[in-house]
């Protein structure tokens, strides 16, 4: 059993002289776009894989003919079937007999060790899905490994050097990470696996528990996640440049899962009002139909955005407020207003417009703590007289098309 609430060496680290039921976690974060993708359009999941039906053409069968000439030859649609697999997300928590014990009651003046763990998991797994379902590409990396200074310090690829990397903000204290060569099917995996000691997003920098075998280059992945992480944003906004192959499809071969990319080379730019219109409309220009419902980027280049346009004196800032009382401000098109959000685990250096009618959440099991034996909890078998419990939940993220929605790469955080 592993050092910490679980079991009595740190319980006298949670002592409160009044006991507070709500118990505030450390780590507080919106998650807007994961509360908008699950009131989104929900699927029943059977079987071993999902099934996406999709028309790749129409009956082209048409034209103008004078009179007594042959009509057209007859013809059809194309329609075909994608296919999507679940993703199998799991949070475990364990305590001691002895720490439930004497954490159980108020008079006792601690924290309920219990309560505590149980939303730490479920918190835990919250963040672990939206940073899937907003940042991921279904690989499951979390940080890119660009030098080692020494020892078990890690120096990983951020924005503005290494432009689109996250550094080391999806990285936490106590997660256990295992490095690969790429994120590639079949790349090389190196030896161990790594718990972090600290993080230092500003320097973007991690310092792990032990001497390393990870090589600069190397990405990074939660222990046991590699290629088994579930499809996000990340992948389904892409032209098949990070995703070459979704649901089954080589987009290469059926382009209307491509979205439309408009990029910079890895040259950052300026983000401007003419960059935003040229996103907004890019599906209407290039397919003749679809608008973004909804926007999405990095707080950053938000605020950069409503700093233009404050001092912009023609305009005039309009916000919407969604469920629960989050607030965007919206971005006025031909024919709409679109929200833009930002959200914590959105790409840098991009602006992604999501057109969320083509999404899908297909759900199998629902987060929740197994029960099937009788009891949530599972007596350990290492004789310690501590019980595991296991939340999890069975899902994962498509789509029926991709080019309704687009994407604005390489934008700076500076105008």
């Amino acid at each position: 059993m592993p050092t910490g609430i679980g079991d009595l060496s740190a319980l006298d680290g949670l002592f409160k002289d009044v006991y507070q039921p709500g118990i505030t976690s450390w780590v507080e974060r919106d998650l807007p776009m994961l509360s908008r993708i699950e009131k989104g359009d929900r699927r029943h999941f059977e079987g071993r894989r999902a099934v996406i039906g999709f028309k790749e053409a129409n009956n082209q069968k048409f034209g103008t003919r004078a009179e007594n000439t042959v009509l057209p030859t007859a013809g059809k649609s194309t329609p075909g079937q994608m296919y999507l697999s679940m993703a199998h997300h799991y949070a475990i928590l364990g305590l001691t007999r002895q720490v439930v014990s004497q954490s159980a009651s108020n008079k006792g003046a601690y924290m309920k060790a219990v309560d505590n763990e149980v939303e730490s998991a479920q918190q835990t797994m919250k963040e672990g899905l939206a940073r899937q379902y907003v940042f991921g590409d279904g690989t499951g990396w979390v940080a890119r490994v660009k030098s080692l200074p020494g020892g078990v310090s890690l120096a990983m690829y951020t924005q503005p050097t290494d432009v689109g990397f996250p550094g080391s903000r999806l990285l936490r204290v106590g997660m256990e990470l295992e490095a690969y060569a790429s994120t590639a099917a079949g790349a090389t995996q190196r030896v161990g696996t790594y718990t972090v000691v600290t993080v230092t997003p500003g320097s973007a920098t991690v310092v792990f528990d032990g001497v390393t075998n990870v090589q600069a280059g190397d990405y990074l992945f939660l222990k046991g996640s590699f290629r088994t992480d579930a499809m996000g944003l990340g992948g389904l906004i892409d032209d098949g440049g990070r995703v070459a192959t979704l649901q089954t499809m080589t987009r290469s071969a059926k382009t209307g899962l491509n979205a439309n990319v408009l990029t910079n080379s890895g040259t950052l730019r300026a983000w401007s009002p003419t960059l935003m219109d040229q996103l907004c409309g890019r599906s209407r220009q290039l397919t003749g139909a679809g608008r973004p419902t909804l926007l999405a980027s990095r707080m950053e280049l938000q605020q950069k955005a409503v700093d233009y346009l404050r001092r912009d004196k023609r305009y005039d800032p309009q916000t919407v407020q969604f469920n629960g009382g989050y607030k965007a401000i919206m971005w006025s098109m031909p024919g709409a207003d679109v929200p833009w959000l930002d959200d914590f685990y959105c790409r840098d250096n991009e602006i992604d417009a999501i057109h969320e009618p083509d999404l899908m959440r297909y759900v199998l099991e629902e987060i929740q703590f197994d029960d099937w034996t009788g009891s949530q909890w599972i007596e350990s078998s290492d004789r310690t007289h501590s019980y595991e419990s296991r939340l999890f939940t069975f899902q994962n993220l498509g789509q029926s098309r991709g080019n309704w929605h687009s994407r604005l790469e390489d934008l700076s955080y500076t105008l």
